[in-house]
């Protein structure tokens, strides 16, 4: 699975704009029917590559943390 290899390195480029082209192409793959079959023996390295490259935007990380609080402490 040379593929799946090099997509695995571009995802972690240092240009952005590569690294998001990367990702895309797991998220289609993601949508396929063979996706458990082709993704499985990979995943182990997949999984903490994706992790890393998480970016959030000031507004998601203030949407996550208001959905993480509990209820009580929204009203007080």
């Amino acid at each position: 699975m040379l593929l799946l290899q090099y997509m695995l390195v571009r995802t972690q480029d240092h240009d952005d704009g590569v690294a998001l082209e990367a990702c895309e192409f797991w998220l289609s793959l993601a949508e396929q029917p063979i996706c458990k079959e082709v993704l499985g023996p990979h995943i182990e390295r997949l999984i903490p590559v994706l992790v890393r490259g998480m970016k959030y935007s000031e507004i998601d990380i203030i949407l996550l943390k208001v959905k993480i609080k509990l209820p009580s402490e929204l009203t007080s």
